[in-house]
């Protein structure tokens, strides 16, 4: 399961939404332990009546350190309980996740050690015994890629009414066996220094006016912000580098009244860093790690790929995106096929996009295309009778070879350690194939964005499919699946 997190977070930190409130949690000192939170009289038995309560997850009745990514068993009914703090693997490669629960539980891992990027890995839709792993094939995740010196925010929520309650964590690392987690891989400090920082570390930008934000170390009362294009005078507090002293979390640069004023030029990297303060704290101030950012020369934020029959048509949608404030470009799928190598089109699109969003800080392509026009690539995560259109394939830019056994069949289980399975940038396809299609796209588009009401951009509505894999002689490309929503009146 790869859902996105919903807006729980850990009081330990806190998210944007709360900090923009005004909100601060703290949490308890915990190094090499596991914090356990629970919240009595709560009615129901699934998580969802644990989340919905007024209480969770700001006021829990009770918290305690543990050795064990384990809760206690027969401990009461009609209570919900989380246990969460950050994951230190041992070593890198591939681990496996397993949680069982009575009644039901939900285990959640980020891709870092930010909250806010966790996602649903596995869960307990029913009840099971302690420590029994395979009743549900919902109790264990994929193969997960996790770095060793890395910390990865980790999460277990249980709801239990009545029974013999429990709850429980196991892992298996890298050329080991399955086994409870012991809090001696499990960081639940408290937070100092400002963390999660947008632009991301590292990060390219397609923009020449940036929003410096970050979240914070959970005793700082101010926050002294220092940038500069010199790496140097930023990680040596230069005074010249200092652009902001603030109580909130962001500044800007490349803006009338800030450094860089008339934008930031391109084809340089970018270095600052947050430093926390707070006067009547003995520790302060907690300087802050020095982060960078870059904007390429030839920055572009949206690249629409299609092919030369459709391209005039689509031209109108990226010149539209880049007076929005997205620089845009527009590749056809021949002069990808004649430039960029791969084993077949597909690699060659997914290196096309790889380069520009390394080279160009691309974060939204489009696929201008169905099938016909844009290849897609099929998965086989079970059997060679069993396959999958993926279009993750070509967002997922960094995420390891999708057919690591070279046996030309993408994405099987063999291939899992290698693979990522995350998405790297924004992409979507427009699944249409003729130009009179792409005109009544178009003109969708400019009325949806024009006349619909304030705040349409946060709303969405996703088509789906329960399942998604077509067994025996039945393939995807031979059904129905492709039909494109889509009406030009």
């Amino acid at each position: 399961m790869m859902t996105a997190r919903d807006s729980r977070v850990p009081r330990a930190i806190p998210l944007l939404a709360a900090a923009a409130c005004g909100v601060l949690f703290s949490s308890p000192t915990a190094s090499g332990k596991v914090v356990r939170e629970w919240w009595l009289n709560v009615g129901g038995k699934t998580v969802a009546d644990l989340t919905s309560d007024p209480r969770c997850p700001d006021h829990p009745d009770g918290s305690e350190p543990l050795d064990l990514f384990e809760g206690p068993t027969n401990w009461a009914n009609d209570y919900g309980s989380r246990l969460y703090g950050w994951l230190m693997p041992p070593e890198s490669g591939p681990y496996s996740f397993w949680i069982a629960s009575d009644e039901t539980s939900e285990l959640w891992l980020s891709t870092d050690e930010d909250p806010a990027r966790a996602r649903l890995i596995a869960a307990v839709h029913g009840r099971t015994n302690a420590r029994q792993w395979d009743k549900y094939a919902t109790q264990r995740s994929q193969l997960i890629a996790l770095q060793a010196g890395r910390k990865y925010y980790i999460e277990a929520l249980m709801k239990e009414a009545d029974g013999d309650d429990n709850v429980a964590v196991a892992w298996q690392p890298p050329g080991s066996t399955q086994e409870v987690i012991s809090g001696r891989f499990v960081d639940a400090s408290l937070r100092l220094r400002a963390f999660s920082p947008a632009p991301a570390d590292g990060a390219a930008c397609t923009t020449t006016r940036v929003d410096l934000t970050w979240l914070p170390g959970e005793r700082a009362a101010l926050h002294h912000v220092y940038f500069s294009p010199d790496r140097d005078a930023v990680a040596q507090r230069q005074s010249g580098a200092l652009i902001a002293v603030t109580e909130g979390l962001s500044t800007s640069v490349g803006l009338p009244g800030c450094p860089y004023p008339d934008g930031l030029p391109t084809g340089i990297a970018y270095y600052w860093c947050v430093d926390e303060v707070n006067d009547i704290e003995p520790g302060s101030p907690w300087q802050g790690q020095v982060w960078s950012f870059r904007i390429p020369l030839d920055p572009v934020a949206y690249l629409l790929i299609t092919n030369r029959e459709l391209a005039p048509a689509f031209q109108p949608l990226v010149d539209r995106r880049t007076a929005q404030g997205y620089p845009g470009r527009l590749l056809t799928v021949e002069d990808i096929y004649a430039y960029y190598p791969g084993v077949d089109e597909p690699e060659q699109i997914r290196n096309c996009i790889s380069d520009y969003h390394l080279n160009h800080g691309v974060s939204y392509v489009a696929l201008g295309g169905d099938e016909s026009v844009i290849p897609v690539r099929y998965c086989f995560p079970r059997s060679v009778d069993e396959e999958v259109p993926a279009d993750l394939y070509y967002s997922d830019t960094d995420g390891g070879d999708w057919d690591a056994n070279g046996n030309g069949l993408y994405g099987q289980v063999d291939d899992v350690t290698e693979i990522e399975l995350t998405p790297d940038v924004h992409l979507g396809r427009i699944p249409i194939g003729t130009a009179e299609e792409v005109a009544g796209y178009f003109n969708k588009v400019v009325i949806y964005e024009t006349t619909s009401s304030e705040g349409f951009a946060n709303s969405m509505f996703c088509l789906g499919n329960l399942g998604g894999i077509r067994s025996g002689t039945a393939r995807w490309r031979d059904s129905d699946h492709h039909d494109p929503v889509t009406n030009t009146e």
